[in-house]
């Protein structure tokens, strides 16, 4: 199924149900956009940059 399609399916609803239509849309995308954008890194880049250093290449960090 194509958005295409369920615009002309949606168009065919009573203003009513395409309102109601909008409003779950509304829910469903705001939770996705929630579910993706909610991760913080758990490393910095000078953390991983020291990991792989110490871990891959061997190198040794006096401190």
């Amino acid at each position: 199924m194509t958005a295409y399609t369920v615009l002309e399916v949606a168009k065919a609803l009573s203003e009513e149900e395409q309102y109601s239509l909008y409003k779950m849309l509304q829910e469903h995308i705001r939770k996705a956009k929630k579910k993706y954008n909610s991760k913080t890194p758990s490393m910095t880049n000078d953390e991983v940059d020291r990991c792989l250093l110490e871990t891959v290449f061997n190198v040794n960090f006096d401190e």
